[in-house]
Protein backbone atom coordinates (compact mmCIF):
# COMPACT_ATOMS: atom_id res chain seq x y z
CA UNK A 1 0.00 0.00 0.00
CA UNK A 2 1.33 3.10 -0.93
CA UNK A 3 0.74 6.52 -1.08
CA UNK A 4 1.58 10.17 -2.90
CA UNK A 5 1.30 13.48 -1.53
CA UNK A 6 1.80 16.41 -3.27
CA UNK A 7 3.39 19.65 -1.39
CA UNK A 8 2.34 23.22 -1.11
CA UNK A 9 4.11 26.10 0.12
CA UNK A 10 1.44 28.71 0.31
CA UNK A 11 -2.00 28.40 1.07
CA UNK A 12 -3.55 30.30 -2.46
CA UNK A 13 -1.42 27.26 -4.37
CA UNK A 14 -2.94 24.65 -1.63
CA UNK A 15 -6.20 25.37 -3.27
CA UNK A 16 -5.38 25.02 -6.50
CA UNK A 17 -3.60 21.84 -5.54
CA UNK A 18 -6.73 20.08 -4.01
CA UNK A 19 -8.70 21.47 -7.09
CA UNK A 20 -6.26 19.72 -9.58
CA UNK A 21 -5.31 16.48 -7.41
CA UNK A 22 -8.45 15.79 -6.24
CA UNK A 23 -6.43 14.45 -2.37
CA UNK A 24 -8.26 11.69 -0.08
CA UNK A 25 -6.86 13.79 2.55
CA UNK A 26 -5.72 17.19 3.41
CA UNK A 27 -3.12 18.20 6.28
CA UNK A 28 -2.99 21.51 6.51
CA UNK A 29 -0.74 24.08 9.03
CA UNK A 30 -2.55 26.78 10.27
CA UNK A 31 0.19 29.41 10.07
CA UNK A 32 1.12 29.54 5.90
CA UNK A 33 2.16 32.30 3.78
CA UNK A 34 -0.18 34.23 2.05
CA UNK A 35 -3.68 32.75 3.28
CA UNK A 36 -3.91 30.95 6.67
CA UNK A 37 -4.79 27.49 6.72
CA UNK A 38 -8.28 28.49 8.05
CA UNK A 39 -8.69 30.49 4.74
CA UNK A 40 -7.77 27.51 2.81
CA UNK A 41 -9.97 25.20 5.14
CA UNK A 42 -12.99 27.64 4.48
CA UNK A 43 -12.11 27.80 0.64
CA UNK A 44 -12.01 23.74 0.52
CA UNK A 45 -15.10 23.50 2.08
CA UNK A 46 -16.84 26.38 0.20
CA UNK A 47 -16.26 24.52 -3.37
CA UNK A 48 -18.83 22.18 -3.95
CA UNK A 49 -16.49 19.34 -5.60
CA UNK A 50 -13.40 19.44 -2.85
CA UNK A 51 -16.12 20.12 0.63
CA UNK A 52 -15.76 16.00 1.16
CA UNK A 53 -12.01 15.84 1.14
CA UNK A 54 -11.14 15.43 4.68
CA UNK A 55 -9.23 18.83 6.27
CA UNK A 56 -6.46 17.41 8.91
CA UNK A 57 -4.85 20.68 10.65
CA UNK A 58 -1.44 19.86 12.02
CA UNK A 59 -0.48 22.88 13.97
CA UNK A 60 1.32 24.12 17.17
CA UNK A 61 -2.10 25.75 18.39
CA UNK A 62 -2.46 23.79 20.88
CA UNK A 63 -4.48 25.72 23.46
CA UNK A 64 -8.78 24.30 23.85
CA UNK A 65 -10.16 27.52 21.92
CA UNK A 66 -7.37 27.33 19.05
CA UNK A 67 -8.97 23.83 18.37
CA UNK A 68 -12.24 25.36 19.19
CA UNK A 69 -11.39 28.08 16.05
CA UNK A 70 -9.76 25.22 13.69
CA UNK A 71 -12.74 23.01 14.04
CA UNK A 72 -15.34 26.00 13.56
CA UNK A 73 -13.53 27.25 10.38
CA UNK A 74 -14.43 23.61 8.92
CA UNK A 75 -11.45 21.36 9.72
CA UNK A 76 -12.23 17.77 9.89
CA UNK A 77 -9.95 16.95 12.63
CA UNK A 78 -6.69 18.42 14.54
CA UNK A 79 -3.58 17.26 15.23
CA UNK A 80 -0.72 19.22 17.53
CA UNK A 81 2.75 19.81 17.44
CA UNK A 82 5.09 17.82 18.22
CA UNK A 83 3.39 15.14 16.16
CA UNK A 84 2.69 12.02 18.35
CA UNK A 85 3.19 9.24 15.17
CA UNK A 86 0.67 6.58 16.19
CA UNK A 87 -1.96 9.20 17.13
CA UNK A 88 -0.89 11.08 13.78
CA UNK A 89 -1.31 8.15 11.76
CA UNK A 90 -4.50 6.77 13.26
CA UNK A 91 -6.51 10.34 13.04
CA UNK A 92 -5.31 10.20 9.00
CA UNK A 93 -6.26 6.58 8.61
CA UNK A 94 -9.68 6.82 10.30
CA UNK A 95 -10.81 9.91 7.67
CA UNK A 96 -9.57 7.52 5.10
CA UNK A 97 -11.21 4.41 6.25
CA UNK A 98 -8.74 2.53 7.20
CA UNK A 99 -9.10 -0.01 9.95
CA UNK A 100 -6.28 -0.71 12.43
CA UNK A 101 -6.26 -3.88 11.15
CA UNK A 102 -5.92 -3.11 7.39
CA UNK A 103 -3.01 -0.79 8.52
CA UNK A 104 -0.64 -3.81 9.95
CA UNK A 105 -1.80 -6.27 6.76
CA UNK A 106 -3.34 -8.40 9.44
CA UNK A 107 -6.93 -8.70 7.86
Amino acid sequence: MGHQWVESATGLDAVELARLHRPDVVLIDIGMPEISGLEVTRQLKADPELYVIPVIAVTAYAADSDKAMILAAGCDDYVSKPIHIPQFIEVINRHLGIEAAQQFGTT
